[in-house]
């Protein structure tokens, strides 16, 4: 049996490791004919990987459907075979910071693509970033687009919050708590969520997903540099900005045109997600990349 060392994050890598199961390889914890992770650590863990990388290639799947920017500056890459990314725009952005390693565009891997569905209904779905330690920036910014929905309440038959621990908000709606940590898949849940409403208002993964499936979507967390959970923001993204960058934020929009999201496609949208989401997952060709190196 052919093996590979495999890191885990939630389930961000099942769908690279399920093609390679399907090519007749296995996931192992410690030994293995090479490395699949989803980005570089800190401390004794960065170390741990620097190791291995020293014994065998490595390649990267996508820790978030956004994270093309952390080699910018919060983290020192190491050099690994190749980082594969969903969407040409991934790719265009590291090559502006100047991502020395190899970088292939294998689709999106979290769920099928779709095109956009519009409704005429007006169900929203709420999902506020995840609280991290250093939390100010995001708590504001979740404030103020729940006060935005709280304020225009009654152009929405409804208005669901999916959140965390740490989130307290108070208003008409109906809550829902989650734990992307405690269940299996995860990214399978949020897609099953997302499936029943009209209008998706969201950033991180959730957002990703409600554009993936044709969801009306809107995100709020504007046009400043992304930042790791330790606050360490992209160096370069000004190089960038106009490919990551969401063009539908909350903050810049009226009740009117957030309504009107729900009715056709948005061409700037649309050209985002060409860049960003890109097509559904080739796993194949993720298999063939990495048994160049083997």
């Amino acid at each position: 049996m052919k093996t590979f060392i495999y890191r885990k994050h939630l389930d961000s890598g099942t769908p690279f490791v399920r093609a390679l199961e399907e090519a007749g390889y296995k996931a192992s914890k410690e030994n293995g004919l090479f490395y699949l992770f989803d980005c570089e650590n800190v401390g004794r863990r960065r170390e741990y990987i620097k190791d291995i990388l020293s014994r065998m290639p490595g390649f990267i799947y996508p820790h978030t459907p956004f994270t093309s920017w952390l080699w910018d500056g919060p983290y020192q890459a190491l050099p690994v075979q190749c980082n594969f990314v969903s969407a040409p725009g991934h790719k265009e952005i590291m090559r502006r910071y100047g991502y020395k390693s190899r970088v292939e565009v294998v689709g999106f891997p979290r769920c099928e693509v779709r095109e956009f569905t519009p409704t005429t209904g007006t169900k929203v779905l709420f999902v506020p970033a995840r609280p991290r330690k250093d939390d100010g920036r995001h708590a504001r910014k979740d404030q103020a687009a729940f006060d935005f929905l709280m304020k225009h309440r009654s152009r929405f038959e409804s208005v669901t919050v999916c959140h965390t621990e740490g989130r307290d908000f108070v208003g008409d709606f109906t809550p829902i708590l989650t734990d992307p940590k405690q269940v299996t898949s995860p990214a399978d849940n949020m897609r099953d969520l997302v499936e029943q409403y009209d209008l998706i208002v969201a950033v991180n993964t959730p957002a990703a997903l409600a554009v993936a499936i044709g969801k009306p979507t809107i995100f709020f967390d504007g046009d400043e540099a992304p930042e790791t959970n330790r606050g360490k923001p992209a160096m370069n993204y000004d190089e960038y900005r106009e490919i990551l960058c969401y063009p539908l934020q909350l903050s810049q929009m009226d009740i009117y045109e957030v309504l009107d999201t729900r009715e056709a496609p948005n061409q700037a949208v649309e050209r985002w997600k060409a860049d960003i989401i890109g097509g559904n997952f080739d796993g194949g060709k993720v298999v063939e990349v990495i048994e160049e190196y083997l």
